[in-house]
């Protein structure tokens, strides 16, 4: 290991992050000593694991802690103050989640951070509507309200308590398939030579989809695959996002980082062309993810551009649809060439909703496969799916499902080109949606989809009590293992695209119930680990030798397959660069 003391810093064997963690002592066990994050080496992300990567990210996750404890306190004084009746409900959920996320800081960091991720998202949707009144607490029994809010927090503890057993019941292994060989090459611009690439992919299929063209070279057996195809582009774009974001966080203007933010932005909005804006919902959260990560703090920037933009495009949605949808294509039929006049007339529709705060359309809009009148703000309302679930059963004599929405699962996971008559991946809310009354025959949930989210699906199975054990004990545990499973995976690696692509899933899967969850898991991960082992076998065999070559060192490969031979523990040595 090359050891640097310029400028008063620590020897390198004193900056313990990279060798402890490569070292294979086998103690992953979290300590309470918080260890010290070291800079970036010029080698940039190439030989850090994700345990490397928690570590450096401290500041973010300690921001993260002290936002989650000034929305939990300020939100409850503000309610106590204005809104009495919703005080106490909003300070269970709140500061469950910042117990979460304090014992995550404390006790946890090994891998990824699925369990706070999941801790806070929930809390934030289940809470926001509390904080700003949301209409659709209205006529709503105190009761309901409360019971649903303690239903909340018990997740959450069941969470906690499934997170802890999980993280102890693994210990992570260094990753086996690696993109590089990892420290005797440089890995500056690593990122984008991968992300590049794979959103360059993801945005073809885009442009190909919308045009029409895809339909028309494919051969009519093939045209059984399109959802496959549109899984693998969809997981390309992800992880470019992803990688991309992590590559250009701290250089933002570079040629290769603009060239990435102009493909991104591009496929962003060919994504979203389908008046569907939840389906550029993985690659915002992905290139968040990302510049989180890479930066070490919080892209406030990024974050509230994003959310502006959505915000604003979500006002006219209903407009657009009912004026392009095509009830036989299940989609709007616009051109790419119209693609510039059609977003020029959705900004002013979105700018005439905003002015009249009316829509100034005859035609129905509800004819898609995505439930989101009442503007942005329902659309991020969980609780309104958790509260109507308790009303039902206080009021309603509603009967639990009994689990029956998890046991429509397995089939699900057959191809339909292999069953054509398989049963739709919405399928578990649908049967809530029937089950619970939201709508009335099997013919209406062909023209909507009405969202519920994994807690209200818990709950519509097994009760408060028992959905919110059930599922908190189910997820706690999955996130823990996934936790110390990533732990030692290097970012670079199959496996680390694996659980960076995980992540961004469960960030996801707010409005998702657990049949669309695990499908779509599914074959996301087969996209994955397919495009994982492309770009290994690319980088191995091709960048490899380049990247030497422009580095100035000679080209070892018998030194190379030494390095990279995956039963060695050890860590390469680190070439500290220019």
């Amino acid at each position: 290991m090359v050891k640097e003391e310029r400028n008063g810093q620590e020897p390198e064997s004193k900056r313990m992050d990279v060798e402890a963690n490569n070292a294979g002592s086998g103690q992953d066990r979290p300590t309470r000593r918080r260890e010290r994050p070291v800079a970036a080496r010029v080698s940039d992300f190439e030989s850090w694991d994700y345990q490397n990567l928690s570590l450096h990210a401290g500041k973010l996750y300690r921001a993260t802690l002290w936002v989650t404890g000034i929305y939990a306190a300020s939100g409850t004084g503000y309610l106590m103050c204005f809104q009495p009746a919703y005080a106490l409900a909003f300070m269970w959920i709140s500061f469950a989640a910042l117990a979460c996320l304090a014992l995550w800081n404390s006790q946890g960091r090994r891998g990824l951070p699925a369990f706070p991720l999941l801790a806070a998202q929930l809390a934030f949707l289940n809470s926001i509507p509390l904080l700003t009144g949301a209409e659709t607490l209205d006529g709503l029994a105190a009761s309901t309200i409360r019971v649903s809010a303690l239903t909340v927090a018990l997740f959450l503890a069941i969470l906690a308590g499934g997170w802890w057993l999980g993280v102890r019941t693994m210990q992570g292994r260094p990753s086996v398939w690696n993109l590089t060989p990892g420290g005797n090459v440089l890995a500056s611009g690593l990122g984008l030579d991968a992300a590049l690439p794979l959103l360059l992919f993801g945005l073809m299929f885009q442009v190909g989809n919308a045009s029409g063209i895809l339909t028309k070279l494919l051969p009519g057996p093939l045209i059984g695959f399109m959802p496959v195809f549109s899984a693998f582009a969809g997981a390309a774009s992800m992880l470019g996002a992803f990688l991309g974001a992590l590559a250009v966080a701290n250089h933002p203007l570079r040629a290769g980082a603009l060239a990435f933010w102009a493909i991104l932005t591009v496929t962003f909005f060919i994504t979203i062309a389908g008046t569907l804006l939840s389906g550029a919902c993985g690659i915002v959260f992905a290139c968040a993810i990302g510049l989180g990560f890479g930066a070490r703090r919080i892209p406030w920037a990024f974050l509230l551009t994003t959310i502006l933009l959505v915000c604003f495009l979500n006002e006219g949605k209903a407009v657009m649809r009912s004026r392009y949808w095509n009830r036989e294509a299940g989609a709007p039929q616009i051109g790419l060439i119209q693609l510039p006049g059609f977003f020029v007339e959705w900004a002013g529709a979105s700018l005439s909703v905003f002015q009249t705060g009316l829509i100034n359309d005859d035609s129905a809009a509800g004819t898609s496969n995505d439930y989101s009148s009442g503007g942005m703000m329902k659309r991020l309302d969980n609780f309104q799916n958790l509260t109507f679930i308790v009303d039902m059963f206080e009021h309603g004599a509603a009967q639990p499902l009994y689990g029956k929405t998890y046991t429509l699962i397995p089939p699900l996971l057959m191809p339909r080109i292999l069953w054509p008559d398989k049963p739709r991946t919405h399928e578990g809310q649908i049967l809530l949606n029937l089950n619970f009354g939201r709508q009335a025959t099997e013919e209406e949930t062909f023209g909507t989809y009405i969202a519920w989210g994994l807690l209200p699906e818990a709950v519509g199975n097994f009760g408060c009590v028992a959905g919110a054990c059930f599922l908190g004990l189910l997820a706690g545990f999955g996130c823990g293992l996934l936790e110390s499973w990533s732990a030692r995976k290097r970012l670079f690696s199959v496996e680390g695209l694996i659980a960076a692509a995980l992540l961004v899933q469960l960030a996801n899967s707010y409005e998702m119930v657990a049949s669309v969850l695990v499908t779509s898991t599914f074959q996301l991960l087969v996209a994955v680990v397919t495009f994982g082992l492309l770009l290994r076998s690319w980088f191995m065999n091709s960048q490899k030798p380049r990247r030497r070559r422009r580095a100035g060192q000679p080209d070892h490969r018998q030194q190379d397959n030494q390095t990279t031979n995956p039963q060695d523990d050890k860590p390469s040595p680190v070439v500290i660069g220019r």
